[in-house]
């Protein structure tokens, strides 16, 4: 559960150059390639996101995306240069037997050929129904990523897999958002619950938060300005018993920069000496409509960046000045989803203006078929 929601707020934030769950983003264009939703829950997701400046390219499309596994491929290498490309999912985007080595290897390996051309990749993927933190499939798919995150249910205050049955999200529990097993970047992982009003994930609080405060407490209130690890130590397993010297170590490591500082004896350059900040500074991170920088709305500040080029003929969704309004054409039976503005806004706008028309919303005259030519690039 989540994936989804979840890939577009960070299509959303990459392609808007704004950060996501603390995290920093560079701007780059973003094509959401999508086998596995039907369009109204696209259009419905959108929405629920207002990711305007995502370009998608959806199963309805004139020209559909083609299975990786295909002729077709080497469409996907027309893309503009240097985008995020996220495919959802795996199992949907290709053909061939999931859970044979060789064909994922082959899968694989043309996901890399998109890598080392200059694209970033991001492929969905679906765990085990009997546990959301296994993957399925051939451990090839596995082999073959440089990073892997994984979206999970815990339990609030554990790690523990949280054993609800079903996606009904219970009270005592959250999802873990991080680094899973492999990685060759710098380990992440944050703690999110889903809001059932707003229909999207809210930053939650860490499960270990509440002990890393705690521990905080218990050196504020100490007689010394700073402490060393196996002072700390003794502290801990007196006044919260925590016995463990490696539980501690983690949460003193996770808990540098919050909570406290650290720093390296300058004699033996070997004993480390811990510092607890005075003041503890709480953020919240939203994922979704509610966003702003310097009290200026996003769409609005992104408006003075250099203007996108876009293959006019595979994306559905447009970019807009102000994408509140989501809705959905029939065109001779193929579907077009569009956020953009109201007719007046239309007029007035001048920035985002194509320099080709659009067909005809009950009219066919104006569809072509589908051919390389249709991926001429239009500027916004």
């Amino acid at each position: 559960m989540g994936k989804t929601i979840l890939s577009i707020g960070i299509a959303d934030a990459i392609s808007r150059g704004i950060s996501f769950l603390g995290q920093s983003t560079m701007r780059t264009q973003v094509i959401y390639v999508d086998f596995e939703n039907a369009l109204p829950v696209l259009v419905e997701r959108v929405r629920r996101i207002n990711a305007g400046q995502v370009l998608f390219w959806h199963t309805t499309n004139e020209i559909k995306p083609p299975r990786l596994d295909s002729k077709e491929y080497e469409l996907c290498k027309q893309l503009p240069e240097g985008a995020l490309l996220i495919f959802d999912t795996l199992r949907a985007s290709q053909s061939k037997d999931e859970n044979d080595s060789q064909h994922m290897a082959f899968v694989m390996q043309r996901l890399k050929e998109l890598r080392d051309t200059g694209f970033t990749i991001l492929i969905l993927h679906h765990t085990k129904k009997s546990d959301d933190r296994v993957y399925k499939g051939s451990t090839a798919i596995y082999d073959l990523c440089d990073h892997v995150l994984s979206l999970h249910k815990v339990r609030k205050g554990s790690y523990s897999p949280d054993e609800n049955d079903g996606d009904e999200d219970s009270e005592d529990s959250c999802y873990f958002f991080g680094t899973k097993d492999k990685t060759r970047y710098e380990p992440f992982q944050v703690f999110l619950e889903f809001d059932p009003e707003k229909k999207y994930f809210v930053q939650a609080q860490d499960p270990e938060t509440e002990i890393m405060e705690e521990i905080h407490g218990l050196l504020i209130n100490g007689r010394k300005d700073r402490f060393k690890t196996n002072e700390i130590f003794d502290m801990v397993k007196a006044g919260l018993c925590i016995k463990s010297k490696g539980k501690v170590s983690g949460l003193l490591k996770k808990g540098t920069g919050k909570f406290w500082t650290c720093e390296k004896c300058m004699i033996d350059n070997k004993t480390i000496f811990y510092t607890p900040v005075k003041s503890l500074v709480r953020q919240s991170h939203t994922i979704g409509l509610d966003q702003r920088t310097n009290g200026k709305s996003l769409v609005q500040i992104n408006r003075t960046n250099e203007h996108i080029k876009k293959p006019e003929s595979f994306v559905n969704i447009d970019k807009s000045v102000s994408p509140e309004v989501v809705w959905t054409n029939q065109t001779n039976d193929k579907s077009l989803v569009q956020t953009g503005q109201t007719n007046e806004e239309m007029e007035r706008t001048n920035d985002f203006d194509l320099e080709q028309e659009k067909p005809a919303l009950n009219s066919s005259e104006n569809i072509t078929e589908p051919s390389l030519e249709n991926f001429e690039e239009v500027t916004l």
